[in-house]
Protein backbone atom coordinates (compact mmCIF):
# COMPACT_ATOMS: atom_id res chain seq x y z
CA UNK A 1 0.00 0.00 0.00
CA UNK A 2 1.50 3.53 -1.15
CA UNK A 3 -0.08 6.86 0.93
CA UNK A 4 -1.85 8.61 -1.99
CA UNK A 5 -3.18 11.74 -2.26
CA UNK A 6 -5.85 11.33 -4.92
CA UNK A 7 -9.03 13.77 -5.73
CA UNK A 8 -9.05 14.10 -2.15
CA UNK A 9 -6.57 14.63 0.85
CA UNK A 10 -6.62 11.81 2.66
CA UNK A 11 -4.30 12.37 6.08
CA UNK A 12 -2.88 9.05 7.07
CA UNK A 13 -5.06 6.93 5.01
CA UNK A 14 -3.51 3.97 2.76
CA UNK A 15 -5.10 4.37 -0.07
CA UNK A 16 -4.62 2.60 -3.69
CA UNK A 17 -4.88 4.26 -6.80
CA UNK A 18 -7.35 2.87 -9.43
CA UNK A 19 -6.82 3.20 -13.34
CA UNK A 20 -10.52 5.04 -15.15
CA UNK A 21 -11.33 1.68 -16.04
CA UNK A 22 -11.55 0.42 -12.73
CA UNK A 23 -13.56 3.50 -11.12
CA UNK A 24 -15.40 2.78 -13.86
CA UNK A 25 -16.23 -0.65 -13.15
CA UNK A 26 -17.38 -0.71 -9.62
CA UNK A 27 -19.03 2.86 -9.91
CA UNK A 28 -22.58 3.01 -9.61
CA UNK A 29 -22.73 6.30 -11.08
CA UNK A 30 -20.32 8.30 -13.15
CA UNK A 31 -20.80 12.07 -14.31
CA UNK A 32 -19.29 15.16 -14.24
CA UNK A 33 -21.36 17.75 -12.13
CA UNK A 34 -20.88 21.31 -10.48
CA UNK A 35 -21.42 20.73 -6.55
CA UNK A 36 -23.97 22.84 -5.35
CA UNK A 37 -24.06 22.44 -1.74
CA UNK A 38 -23.46 19.96 1.44
CA UNK A 39 -24.99 19.71 4.97
CA UNK A 40 -21.74 19.21 6.85
CA UNK A 41 -19.14 22.45 6.62
CA UNK A 42 -15.39 21.81 7.09
CA UNK A 43 -12.51 25.03 7.08
CA UNK A 44 -9.29 24.26 5.91
CA UNK A 45 -6.85 26.61 5.21
CA UNK A 46 -4.86 26.77 1.64
CA UNK A 47 -1.28 27.21 1.15
CA UNK A 48 -1.36 31.53 1.83
CA UNK A 49 -3.17 30.56 5.46
CA UNK A 50 -6.51 31.25 4.32
CA UNK A 51 -9.37 29.58 5.20
CA UNK A 52 -11.17 27.72 2.40
CA UNK A 53 -14.93 26.47 3.38
CA UNK A 54 -15.03 22.61 2.15
CA UNK A 55 -18.49 20.95 2.33
CA UNK A 56 -20.24 17.22 2.35
CA UNK A 57 -22.74 15.49 4.31
CA UNK A 58 -25.59 14.99 2.09
CA UNK A 59 -24.74 16.94 -1.03
CA UNK A 60 -26.06 18.39 -3.96
CA UNK A 61 -24.91 18.16 -7.37
CA UNK A 62 -25.60 19.62 -10.81
CA UNK A 63 -25.16 17.32 -13.87
CA UNK A 64 -23.24 18.59 -16.49
CA UNK A 65 -22.53 14.91 -18.34
CA UNK A 66 -23.55 11.98 -17.61
CA UNK A 67 -21.60 8.47 -18.31
CA UNK A 68 -23.39 5.64 -15.92
CA UNK A 69 -26.23 5.34 -13.92
CA UNK A 70 -27.82 9.35 -13.76
CA UNK A 71 -30.48 10.32 -15.60
CA UNK A 72 -31.97 13.50 -13.69
CA UNK A 73 -30.10 17.21 -13.73
CA UNK A 74 -29.43 17.30 -10.08
CA UNK A 75 -28.10 14.38 -7.83
CA UNK A 76 -27.72 13.65 -4.06
CA UNK A 77 -24.53 11.64 -2.78
CA UNK A 78 -23.59 11.35 0.52
CA UNK A 79 -19.78 12.34 0.88
CA UNK A 80 -18.55 10.58 4.18
CA UNK A 81 -15.50 12.49 5.56
CA UNK A 82 -14.91 10.20 8.06
CA UNK A 83 -14.02 12.57 10.97
CA UNK A 84 -11.63 11.66 13.74
CA UNK A 85 -10.40 8.78 11.66
CA UNK A 86 -6.78 8.43 10.05
CA UNK A 87 -8.68 8.92 6.76
CA UNK A 88 -10.11 11.87 7.39
CA UNK A 89 -10.52 14.28 4.73
CA UNK A 90 -12.30 17.51 3.54
CA UNK A 91 -14.88 17.09 0.83
CA UNK A 92 -15.29 19.33 -1.99
CA UNK A 93 -15.69 23.23 -2.89
CA UNK A 94 -18.85 24.62 -4.00
CA UNK A 95 -19.19 26.15 -7.06
CA UNK A 96 -16.20 23.86 -8.83
CA UNK A 97 -16.96 21.33 -10.84
CA UNK A 98 -16.00 17.39 -10.30
CA UNK A 99 -15.46 14.21 -12.41
CA UNK A 100 -17.75 11.61 -9.73
CA UNK A 101 -17.60 7.76 -9.55
CA UNK A 102 -19.91 6.86 -6.69
CA UNK A 103 -20.56 3.59 -5.03
CA UNK A 104 -23.53 3.08 -3.32
CA UNK A 105 -23.74 2.04 0.57
CA UNK A 106 -27.40 0.93 1.99
CA UNK A 107 -28.83 1.99 -0.89
CA UNK A 108 -27.79 5.34 -1.35
CA UNK A 109 -24.57 6.81 -3.42
CA UNK A 110 -21.58 7.67 -1.39
CA UNK A 111 -18.35 8.91 -1.66
CA UNK A 112 -15.56 8.30 1.09
CA UNK A 113 -11.94 8.62 1.47
CA UNK A 114 -9.75 7.05 -1.24
CA UNK A 115 -12.27 7.74 -4.04
CA UNK A 116 -11.06 8.74 -7.38
CA UNK A 117 -13.53 11.21 -8.44
CA UNK A 118 -11.00 14.70 -9.35
CA UNK A 119 -11.78 18.11 -9.49
CA UNK A 120 -11.71 19.49 -13.22
CA UNK A 121 -9.63 22.33 -12.98
CA UNK A 122 -8.45 24.80 -16.04
CA UNK A 123 -5.76 23.29 -18.39
CA UNK A 124 -2.72 21.84 -16.73
CA UNK A 125 0.95 20.83 -18.00
CA UNK A 126 2.12 17.60 -18.57
CA UNK A 127 2.59 15.27 -16.55
CA UNK A 128 6.52 15.43 -15.22
CA UNK A 129 7.07 11.38 -14.72
CA UNK A 130 4.49 9.38 -16.49
CA UNK A 131 6.76 6.40 -15.65
CA UNK A 132 5.58 7.00 -11.64
CA UNK A 133 1.83 8.01 -12.70
CA UNK A 134 1.35 4.79 -14.92
CA UNK A 135 3.24 2.37 -12.01
CA UNK A 136 0.83 4.28 -8.95
CA UNK A 137 -2.45 4.59 -11.11
CA UNK A 138 -2.22 8.43 -10.65
CA UNK A 139 -4.65 10.70 -13.15
CA UNK A 140 -6.37 13.90 -13.98
CA UNK A 141 -9.52 14.67 -13.98
CA UNK A 142 -9.06 15.23 -18.24
CA UNK A 143 -7.13 11.76 -18.44
CA UNK A 144 -10.32 9.97 -17.16
CA UNK A 145 -12.70 12.31 -19.01
CA UNK A 146 -10.55 11.50 -22.24
CA UNK A 147 -11.26 7.85 -21.40
CA UNK A 148 -14.75 7.64 -20.26
CA UNK A 149 -15.69 9.61 -23.61
CA UNK A 150 -14.04 6.74 -25.80
CA UNK A 151 -15.93 4.20 -24.19
CA UNK A 152 -17.75 2.04 -26.65
CA UNK A 153 -21.63 2.73 -27.49
CA UNK A 154 -22.37 -0.73 -27.37
CA UNK A 155 -20.71 -3.79 -25.81
CA UNK A 156 -17.86 -3.41 -23.50
CA UNK A 157 -14.05 -2.80 -23.61
CA UNK A 158 -10.93 -5.10 -21.65
CA UNK A 159 -8.30 -3.13 -20.38
CA UNK A 160 -4.92 -5.42 -20.47
CA UNK A 161 -1.58 -4.70 -18.95
CA UNK A 162 1.28 -7.11 -18.75
CA UNK A 163 4.12 -6.37 -16.20
CA UNK A 164 7.45 -8.68 -15.97
CA UNK A 165 7.13 -9.66 -11.87
CA UNK A 166 9.22 -7.77 -9.38
CA UNK A 167 9.05 -4.74 -11.39
CA UNK A 168 6.20 -2.94 -11.90
CA UNK A 169 8.01 -0.34 -14.55
CA UNK A 170 8.56 -3.18 -16.53
CA UNK A 171 6.48 -3.75 -19.27
CA UNK A 172 5.91 -6.65 -21.82
CA UNK A 173 5.27 -5.64 -25.47
CA UNK A 174 3.93 -7.94 -28.17
CA UNK A 175 2.02 -9.97 -25.68
CA UNK A 176 -1.28 -11.29 -27.93
CA UNK A 177 -4.51 -11.77 -25.75
CA UNK A 178 -7.47 -13.28 -27.25
CA UNK A 179 -10.54 -13.44 -25.86
CA UNK A 180 -12.96 -16.60 -27.04
CA UNK A 181 -16.81 -16.66 -27.12
CA UNK A 182 -19.79 -18.96 -27.79
CA UNK A 183 -20.28 -19.90 -31.71
CA UNK A 184 -16.35 -19.01 -32.61
CA UNK A 185 -16.57 -15.31 -31.76
CA UNK A 186 -12.80 -14.08 -30.70
CA UNK A 187 -11.54 -10.61 -30.20
CA UNK A 188 -7.74 -10.02 -29.96
CA UNK A 189 -4.97 -7.39 -29.49
CA UNK A 190 -1.26 -7.14 -29.14
CA UNK A 191 0.47 -5.21 -25.92
CA UNK A 192 2.17 -1.63 -26.99
CA UNK A 193 4.89 0.47 -25.26
CA UNK A 194 3.29 0.23 -22.18
CA UNK A 195 2.42 -3.54 -22.14
CA UNK A 196 -1.32 -2.04 -22.68
CA UNK A 197 -4.09 -3.26 -25.03
CA UNK A 198 -7.32 -2.37 -25.61
CA UNK A 199 -10.22 -4.56 -27.46
CA UNK A 200 -13.62 -2.26 -27.44
CA UNK A 201 -17.33 -3.59 -28.56
CA UNK A 202 -17.19 -6.77 -27.01
CA UNK A 203 -20.78 -8.41 -26.87
CA UNK A 204 -22.10 -9.12 -23.49
CA UNK A 205 -21.26 -12.96 -22.45
CA UNK A 206 -18.50 -14.85 -20.96
CA UNK A 207 -15.38 -15.12 -22.80
CA UNK A 208 -12.18 -17.98 -22.01
CA UNK A 209 -8.36 -15.71 -22.07
CA UNK A 210 -5.79 -16.89 -24.16
CA UNK A 211 -2.20 -15.12 -24.18
CA UNK A 212 0.79 -15.44 -26.74
CA UNK A 213 3.66 -14.41 -25.01
CA UNK A 214 7.01 -13.03 -26.87
CA UNK A 215 10.11 -15.34 -26.86
CA UNK A 216 11.51 -15.61 -23.42
CA UNK A 217 8.44 -14.79 -21.14
CA UNK A 218 5.93 -16.43 -19.84
CA UNK A 219 2.78 -15.67 -17.50
CA UNK A 220 -0.69 -16.22 -16.55
CA UNK A 221 -3.98 -14.62 -15.70
CA UNK A 222 -7.83 -15.35 -15.15
CA UNK A 223 -8.83 -17.86 -17.44
CA UNK A 224 -12.13 -16.30 -18.54
CA UNK A 225 -13.56 -12.90 -18.26
CA UNK A 226 -17.80 -11.65 -18.08
CA UNK A 227 -18.46 -8.39 -20.26
CA UNK A 228 -21.51 -7.08 -19.84
CA UNK A 229 -23.00 -4.14 -21.71
CA UNK A 230 -21.09 -0.43 -21.25
CA UNK A 231 -18.86 -1.95 -18.90
CA UNK A 232 -14.98 -1.52 -18.96
CA UNK A 233 -12.58 -4.32 -17.57
CA UNK A 234 -9.30 -4.27 -16.47
CA UNK A 235 -6.79 -7.37 -16.52
CA UNK A 236 -3.31 -7.30 -14.99
CA UNK A 237 -1.23 -10.03 -16.00
CA UNK A 238 2.52 -10.50 -14.43
CA UNK A 239 5.12 -12.32 -16.64
CA UNK A 240 8.45 -14.18 -15.61
CA UNK A 241 11.32 -14.62 -17.86
CA UNK A 242 11.48 -18.26 -19.27
CA UNK A 243 13.84 -20.51 -20.84
CA UNK A 244 16.87 -22.72 -20.40
CA UNK A 245 20.44 -22.71 -20.27
CA UNK A 246 22.63 -25.39 -21.72
CA UNK A 247 26.91 -26.05 -21.65
CA UNK A 248 29.92 -26.41 -19.91
CA UNK A 249 31.56 -24.49 -16.88
CA UNK A 250 35.09 -24.39 -16.84
CA UNK A 251 37.57 -23.77 -14.22
CA UNK A 252 40.97 -21.86 -14.68
CA UNK A 253 42.83 -24.79 -15.42
CA UNK A 254 40.58 -25.23 -18.37
CA UNK A 255 38.48 -28.07 -17.03
CA UNK A 256 34.80 -28.93 -17.09
CA UNK A 257 33.56 -28.28 -13.29
CA UNK A 258 31.37 -31.43 -12.69
CA UNK A 259 29.03 -29.34 -9.69
CA UNK A 260 28.56 -25.95 -9.76
CA UNK A 261 25.58 -23.91 -8.64
CA UNK A 262 24.38 -21.41 -11.15
CA UNK A 263 22.70 -18.44 -11.00
CA UNK A 264 20.71 -16.60 -13.58
CA UNK A 265 19.40 -13.07 -13.69
CA UNK A 266 17.68 -11.38 -16.68
CA UNK A 267 18.55 -8.13 -18.06
CA UNK A 268 16.50 -4.89 -18.66
CA UNK A 269 16.55 -5.09 -23.06
CA UNK A 270 13.99 -7.97 -23.69
CA UNK A 271 14.98 -8.04 -26.87
CA UNK A 272 18.06 -9.97 -25.53
CA UNK A 273 16.87 -12.27 -23.40
CA UNK A 274 17.51 -16.03 -24.09
CA UNK A 275 17.98 -15.65 -27.90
Amino acid sequence: LLLLSLANTAYGCSCIGQSPCAAYGWAKAVFVGRMIGGTEKNVRQDRNGEPVIYEAGFTRFEVEETFKGVSGKEINIFVDTEKNTSCSWSGYLPGEKYLIFAGEYNGQLSIGPCNPSKRILPQQAEPTNDSFNRRYKLWRADTGLKFLRSLPTTGGRLCFTARMFGNEEDYVRDASITLKGQENSHFESVSGEYGEATIDNIPPGKYAISITWPKGIIGWGQPEVEITERSCIELEVKAFHSGTISGRVLDSQNKTVQEIQVYASSISDQEKILE
